[in-house]
């Protein structure tokens, strides 16, 4: 009996431990990034109370609202890829979209088993459910690295920049046969209870919804180049190819990081880190309060967007 209790307690500790450090983490970043705010100086404080900038705030919200609708879409051809052949897109994204804004619980994953529940009392399986998580996360994870590889290969060393990024971007066909040649070589799915798939089936499936996050990533990479140029007058300060990876890379770290809701303070830390060497550390620290704001709004957006699209399951 002890065994059993040590062997049923073991994962839980230690995820606690993993928490623990998240949260730690994000402490810190948050500290970092209230110190970096404060020396935005006088006049900048002065522009979060213009009219203009709360016109870029509402309009970059609205932006990223909308954008967040592509996850939901990814969502529900990862249901279908699953078996789940009912599966109606108002409804996955109503279920997504009520659920996405669980992320700002303290934690950063209380999303996942909210989703889970509400696709559960729509008639999604549970086998189903579980494998989109997985290959949510793995998808999304590719499609950042994807981006962050094609913006900063300078950066890690590689010389010939044009070769390869033109090189990086046909491999994107090969991440989903990689992915499932994984998981069903060492029966991963099988372990977690969601159906296997065979490999080259990854290529039919997989590829549409890679492509799905890569578009989301754009799409918001677009917003935040629009954003750091009509907040601070900067347009052509930073390389594009920059700043959307700046996003993914703050994007993903905020993701992965357990503990921080929304990723809140450790994405913001990436991004003045990146961007203080580019338009300085004032406005660097400025664009993060500013992108935060609009991230939020949007996800606010989005959430009461998807309220009516699933209101039918509260029943």
């Amino acid at each position: 009996m002890s065994k059993t209790n040590i062997k049923q307690s073991g994962p839980s500790t230690l995820w606690r431990y993993i928490q623990i450090i998240g949260i730690i983490i994000t402490l810190l970043a948050l500290g970092f990034v209230f110190q970096r705010i404060w020396t935005i100086g006088q006049a900048n404080w002065k522009k979060l109370l213009s009219v203009s900038l709360l016109l870029i705030v509402i309009s970059g919200g609205i932006a990223h609202g909308l954008n967040l609708i592509l996850l939901g879409w990814s969502w529900q051809k990862l249901l279908v890829w699953f078996g789940e052949s009912d599966a109606k897109l108002k409804v996955c994204i109503g279920i997504y979209g009520r659920t996405f804004i669980a992320k700002y619980i303290p934690g950063n994953l209380f999303h996942y088993p909210s989703r889970h529940i509400m696709g559960n009392r729509a008639g999604f399986k549970h086998p189903a459910l579980v494998g989109a998580v997985v290959y949510e996360i793995i998808g999304q994870l590719v499609a950042a690295g994807t981006i962050s590889m094609v913006g900063f290969p300078k950066e890690i060393g590689l010389e010939n920049t044009l070769f390869i990024r033109l090189a990086i971007l046909p491999a994107i066909i090969v991440f989903p046969l990689i992915i499932q040649f994984i998981l069903v070589h060492f029966s991963i799915g099988k372990k977690l209870g969601f159906p296997e798939k065979p490999v080259w089936s990854g290529l039919k499936g997989l590829l549409p919804i890679l492509l799905i996050y890569l578009l989301f990533y754009l799409v918001d990479g677009s917003i935040f180049w629009i954003l750091i140029g009509t907040s601070t007058g900067m347009w052509f300060n930073i390389p594009v190819l920059y700043i959307f990876s700046t996003f993914a890379i703050s994007w993903v770290v905020g993701f992965i990081t357990p503990g921080a809701p929304a990723g809140l303070g450790v994405r913001e830390t990436i991004m003045i880190l990146i961007l203080t060497s580019f338009i300085g550390e004032p406005s660097a620290a400025f664009v993060a309060l500013i992108s935060r704001l609009v991230v939020t709004l949007g996800d606010l957006v989005f959430f009461l967007f998807s309220y009516p699209l699933s209101r039918k399951l509260d029943a």
